[in-house]
């Protein structure tokens, strides 16, 4: 008997350091990440969405960048749904916030937050852990994963029973604002807006990101190569040189190994094909990220010999 009672109290302790050891690590593995990452913000920058038949659109464009008593702040046209067109309104980092307001007199007195300033969204970002917003008055979680595991068959459109899907393909790395089942805001990391609650983004420009040193001055060119020939795809940005870092995508997927300024493939085959992209990190600063270029694989000596 006693030994009986011995071997459930060591089975109840282990399970015990078990549970503890889980919840230890939930905690010590809570993901942060800069909106920066998912989120450039540099004058130039556009995300829209137009669908054929569909009345509804969604755009967002950087149109100015400024400092304001030592506040990051950009000008913005942004319009959704059934608005007679997109409207002025102005997005500032302060306090650890991205503040919105559509009142540029609350501009002149930051950094103080007044006025129609609202706090929008965290600079860093907890992974999977609730948050108040005070814009949107409730709690929601920021969750990560693929587009397509958030979005499989795509968005429904607002008012009817249509798929419309993402013209960019998969995304590997995307940060999703939930609450509850309710979707309202995917950012891909590097290329920002990717959809809102009721439309897919299907035309992104985005040149640079939040810090100046991510401005993309040459981005990867697609075309047709023949098969058994050298690929070479390369990023070049402006400013900054050194301690950047480089990730790769491949058909929405993380390229393995292919961490450098230059993806090359010594000799193509026809699993080569697809979208290629890269994400360029400044560490802490932020990401961007090129959009994807098709590359297309064809039967050797198909090719004129002047090029593509």
């Amino acid at each position: 008997m006693n030994a009986t009672c011995g071997v459930f109290r060591q089975m109840a302790f282990v399970a015990c350091c078990s549970i503890l050891l889980i919840t230890h690590a939930k905690y010590a593995a809570a993901t942060e990440v800069s909106l920066c990452d998912y989120w450039p913000h540099k004058a130039g920058n556009i995300w829209e969405s137009w669908h054929p038949g569909e009345p509804s659109y969604y755009l967002y464009c950087i149109e100015e960048e400024m400092n304001i008593n030592g506040c990051q702040v950009w000008k913005t046209m942004s319009g959704s749904g059934d608005l007679a067109g997109p409207q002025v309104s102005y997005t500032v980092f302060v306090d650890g916030w991205m503040c919105i307001t559509d009142r540029a007199e609350d501009l002149e007195q930051l950094p103080a937050i007044t006025g129609n300033l609202q706090q929008f969204l965290p600079l860093t970002i907890v992974v999977d852990e609730p948050i108040y917003l005070p814009i949107m008055r409730q709690t929601a979680t920021f969750r990560i994963g693929s587009l397509f595991s958030f979005y499989p068959d795509g968005i429904h459109s607002m008012g009817c029973n249509d798929l419309l899907r993402f013209s960019l393909g998969d995304q590997p790395d995307v940060l999703v604002l939930t609450t509850g089942w309710v979707k309202w805001l995917a950012l891909g990391r590097g290329l920002g807006v990717m959809s809102d609650r009721f439309l897919p983004i299907n035309t992104i420009a985005v040149s640079g990101g939040c810090d100046s040193s991510l401005a993309i001055t040459r981005p990867p060119v697609g075309g047709r190569h023949e098969e058994g020939s050298r690929l070479e795809l390369s990023v070049e940005v402006a400013g900054k040189s050194s301690g950047l870092l480089y990730q790769w995508i491949r058909n929405g997927t993380y390229a393995t190994g292919q961490t450098g300024s230059v993806y090359t493939i010594e000799a193509l085959g026809f699993g080569d094909a697809g979208r290629y992209s890269c994400i360029v990190s400044n560490p802490g600063k932020g990401s961007v990220q090129t959009l994807p270029v098709e590359i297309r694989v064809v039967e050797a000596g198909t090719l004129p010999a002047a090029g593509l």
